[in-house]
């Protein structure tokens, strides 16, 4: 009997020799692979990328101590095929079994982004493609893609207009899909801030209203003023002879957005001819669509006009953007002469 219980005791202790090893070797191939580093990484996983080569690279970060331990682990997870692809910022604090998960969730950095208010839906794609948000093609269809107007509950031509100018949180390679899907869910949210009795307007009155916003938005400087630009264009809109209403910011749609030519920096005479249903000084009416993506002070504006007789503006001081009103063409005339053509 002495014999057995020194054999099971040396069995018993060589046991719990091994598993206090075992525990001690998970333990520290756990660890991070340098604790004394308070700096983030951002690293990133390509398109294909294998299970070695990511377990390489997050070595050669010095991330966790020895590649086939991140092999190791994630084949005992099957997780060899889980790695997203994409752009992450990663912690020299975090342990082998944080970053594997982290990697697997697909948890990406995310980079602001800002858009600004009167961006036409062109701009805002060249913007992105240039941080590598999204591609530019993709985010262009997205906004034309009838499929997914739909899915949002909505039956126009595109989105130009819906797309909310704010600042966002995107990750790299975002799918287009999705970031026009926040952007026009953003512009709703706000719009509910603004007028929440928009849900009871029709489609064509409350596209109607974000036209008159998306014109209203590129022709104010002074967010005082911009009530009553709305206000003189719907006087222009009812007046008993509809007048045009004669925005340049509908030429620049045209030249820069639908021609696809350089912004322009004058507008000529010659561009006031153009033939295109955007152009409101040869059409009386609103044009096709929206001519920019207006934010909350335009959009006020479309909605809660200033009333006033006036059914002409120009800019009388470029310094601080304020526009002198006028009731009827002589005026507009003689303050043309008073402030344009004197200097």
């Amino acid at each position: 009997m002495g014999a057995f219980i020194r054999f099971t005791f040396i069995i018993l202790s060589g046991l719990v020799i091994l598993f206090i090893s075992i525990l001690w070797a998970v333990n520290y191939l756990n660890e991070p692979g340098d604790k004394n580093n308070q700096d983030d990484i951002i690293f990133k996983i390509d398109k294909g990328a294998t299970l070695n080569s990511i377990s390489e690279n997050i070595y050669e970060s010095g991330l966790i101590k020895y590649p086939w331990a991140m092999i190791f682990y994630s084949r005992l997870m099957g997780t060899e095929s889980d790695f997203k692809v994409g752009v992450y910022r990663i912690s020299y604090k975090m342990s082998l079994v944080e970053i594997h998960d982290y990697l697997i969730e697909g948890r990406q950095q995310l980079y602001k982004v800002i858009i600004p208010e009167g961006w036409t839906s062109r701009q805002i794609a060249d913007f992105l493609e240039s941080f590598e948000i999204t591609d530019r093609e993709g985010f262009l269809e997205a906004v034309g893609s009838s499929e997914l107007i739909g899915e949002l509950g909505l039956s126009y031509k595109n989105l130009e207009g819906f797309l909310y100018p704010d600042t966002y949180m995107f990750q790299k390679n975002f799918p287009a899909e999705k970031i026009v899907t926040v952007m026009v869910k953003n512009f709703f949210s706000k719009l509910m801030k603004i007028y929440p009795e928009y849900e009871d307007l029709n489609e064509r009155v409350l596209i109607d209203k974000v036209i008159l916003a998306s014109i209203v938005e590129k022709e104010y400087r002074d967010p005082a003023e911009a009530p009553l630009m709305a206000g003189v264009f719907y006087n222009r809109l009812s007046n008993s002879r509809p007048i045009p209403l004669g925005s340049c910011a509908t030429i620049v749609y045209i030249i820069a957005d639908i021609q696809n030519k350089p912004h322009p920096d004058v507008i000529t005479y010659q561009d006031l001819k153009i033939v295109s249903p955007y152009n409101t000084y040869i059409n009386t009416g609103l044009p096709p669509g929206p001519i920019s993506n207006p934010g909350e002070v335009a959009l006020k504006a479309s909605f809660y006009p200033e009333d006033s007789n006036y059914l002409y503006f120009l800019l009388k001081n470029p310094e601080s953007g304020q526009h002198l009103f006028t009731r009827n063409l002589s005026e507009h005339n003689a303050a043309y002469n008073l402030y344009i053509k004197k200097n």
